[in-house]
């Protein structure tokens, strides 16, 4: 009677892993890394609606998260990231005249990422925005997430060193796959994109806007002024502090020199860049502009409480202190409508005074000129 041979599971393994690869055993050792030189996706982030008076985007930070999308059941990663969740930072980014800013140097780089021996084909992973450093005025994107496609293969089979040759894994396309949870969703699923494109819209916080205007015939367009500002705080409501501008100032205490103004110019009177300490209907606000002697001020201002607008202006005259104006209100959508105006006028009428001192002066001054010449005539005489 013959016998029989039994094999061991993990011969057959070994024979099977044989077949798979053309009959040859290959490298436990050879998983597949992502491609140094394709390993990175572009990241453009957008923040949009920026109200006018501001400049700049001080500081913030958007953090990004990728994670594997179950895909038949895993995609057979060996090792993930080295960094699963990466951000993107606005630095002092300008605000571009459609009242937008963009940081568009910012990647999310899928260095470190491995699969495991024969996991070839492709596999997909999902880049979402889950954090901001400051979600008060610059809230996550919550609609737009993308889904990045890994290919991972072998380039052939390696006569010499009797295996396939290591596989690789490299970046071969990104398509967009927006939030249907979101009012905003528009269905372009699966459209490809050449970067990841975040967006969101800056939130409005209540404030009090501060205008200059210079004008007339003989004004300098160029000239800046500084303005004093007083916020207060008759019904206690807690608040400590507020910003002018990047100025940081303390409720009830004078802020000096608080903004600098050109024409045309404006700044924010409002709480706490966070957000926080908001400003609150029912405080008042007090505004000197100092100097600007050879100019005639006055100012308007534009409050708006639900619905109700209360707008008024300076005595005539020359007014360089709008002082106690109620702020704060809403208009009746919620949005903030609390507008001081103040405008420099240097025209003829200033210049009339300057004639009059003028003419005073003109006898003295053709005198001194008399005598002069009389000087002169003299000395040539004597030639």
């Amino acid at each position: 009677m013959k016998k029989i041979k039994y094999i061991s599971a993990a011969a057959l393994v070994a024979s099977f892993a044989g077949l798979a690869f053309g009959g040859a055993t290959v490298n436990a050792a050879q998983r597949a890394a992502i491609d140094a030189s394709n390993s990175t996706v572009p990241i453009t982030r957008r923040i949009t609606d920026i109200p006018s008076y501001r400049s700049e985007i001080d500081s913030v930070t958007f953090t990004y998260q990728i994670e594997a999308v179950s895909e038949q059941g895993s995609p057979a990663i060996y090792t993930s990231p080295t960094s699963t969740q990466q951000t993107c930072t606005f630095s002092h980014v300008s605000v571009a005249a459609n009242q937008e800013a963009t940081a568009s140097g910012c990647t999310f780089d899928l260095a470190g990422l491995q699969f495991e021996e024969g996991a070839i084909g492709i596999k997909k992973f999902k880049i979402t925005e889950i954090g901001s450093s400051n979600p008060t005025d610059f809230p996550v994107d919550d609609y737009h997430s993308y889904t990045v496609s890994v290919i991972v293969r072998r380039n052939g089979y390696d006569d010499a060193a009797g295996w396939y040759s290591a596989p690789y894994a490299e970046i071969i396309q990104t398509v967009n796959q927006p939030n249907q949870n979101t009012p905003y969703y528009v269905d372009n699923s699966n459209q490809k994109v050449a970067t990841l494109e975040f967006a969101n819209k800056m939130i409005e916080h209540s404030h009090v806007e501060l205008t200059k205007n210079v004008e007339g015939a003989f004004a300098n367009l160029d000239e800046s002024f500084t303005f004093n500002v007083t916020v207060n705080d008759p019904n206690n409501s807690g608040v400590t502090t507020y910003h002018v501008g990047n100025k940081s100032c303390t409720v009830g205490t004078a802020c000096a020199n608080a903004v600098t103004l050109t024409n045309g110019a404006a700044a924010a009177i409002i709480g706490q860049s966070n957000g926080t300490d908001e400003l609150v209907p029912g405080m008042t606000i007090t505004i000197t502009e100092n100097g600007a002697t050879d100019y005639v001020t006055s100012y308007t201002y534009k409050v708006e409480n639900n619905g109700t607008v209360t707008t008024a202006q300076s005595p005539s005259g020359d007014s360089k202190t709008a002082t106690d104006i109620v702020i704060l209100g809403s208009d009746a959508s919620g949005n903030n409508q609390n507008q001081i105006e103040f405008t420099n006028t240097r025209d003829d009428s200033i210049l009339d005074s300057l004639t009059g001192v003028f003419f005073n002066i003109i006898p003295y001054v053709a005198l001194a000129t008399a005598s002069i010449f009389g000087v002169i005539f003299i000395k040539k005489s004597k030639q």
